[in-house]
């Protein structure tokens, strides 16, 4: 069973938890291009922010959107993606290359990107909203990663909740030497790395910008330099 597959398998059994909701779906937007990838790479985020009005039953895929005509937000996280393949790459080169929705889809089509919450929302969702999906989607969220295979985990804003589904405690929790924490995780027989980073939406300014995408990359480089 290939990747589009099993992640088609495992929706249709997760929408039976949330009949009365809208349901999002995600993950490889480009599977052939995914499982090319050397390093592979996915992006856990918090929801999808699609807004109020999903109904009762009412799907969306998102790994449509995302390999045919992605929203310009995603071009923040494309960027990061850029600079993830090509890490000397400046961030005035990086302004440059994406700057269309042909670049971010191209950009984006290596990766996979997750959402926690599987139901349509608006705006930011609190803490305590978020941990409560994950306590009720814990095995679902657990087999959608293990079908990937990742080499790196990255937390979008939401280190906390995916360190408690791997169990992870602040004692095992590892550094960067620009200070970006991980963990090392095991999803089944396969070991993955937890980076603990921010969300793209961050709020810091566009002055830091640069730093922030760049940083990506760099704990990334910095993590593959360490000997397990």
């Amino acid at each position: 069973m290939n990747t589009r597959n099993k992640e088609d398998a495992l929706f249709k059994q997760w929408r039976l938890k949330h009949p009365e909701t809208s349901f999002m779906i995600d993950g490889c937007p480009n599977p052939f291009q995914y499982e090319a990838a050397i390093q592979k790479v996915i992006f856990v985020l918090k929801d999808g922010n699609m807004g109020e009005n999903g109904q009762p039953g009412e799907v969306y895929d998102q790994r449509y959107e995302l390999e045919h005509n992605p929203h310009r937000w995603w071009g923040v996280i494309a960027r990061w993606c850029l600079f993830i393949k090509s890490p000397t790459v400046s961030w005035q080169e990086g302004l440059k290359a994406i700057d269309s929705a042909a670049s971010i889809k191209e950009a984006l089509s290596r990766h996979c990107f997750i959402q926690l919450k599987k139901n349509w929302g608006f705006g930011s969702v609190s803490n305590d909203e978020l941990n409560k999906v994950v306590n009720n989607d814990k095995t679902e969220i657990l087999e959608q990663l293990a079908i990937y295979a990742p080499n790196f985990i990255i937390a979008c804003g939401n280190g906390d909740q995916l360190r408690h589904i791997f169990y992870c405690n602040q004692y095992d929790r590892k550094m960067t030497i620009n200070g970006v924490g991980f963990w090392y995780v095991a999803l089944g027989s396969h070991q993955s790395i937890l980076v603990d980073y921010c969300h793209p939406s961050i709020r810091v300014g566009t002055k830091v910008n640069g730093i922030v995408a760049k940083g990506l990359a760099s704990a990334l480089t910095d993590i593959s330099e360490i000997d397990v």
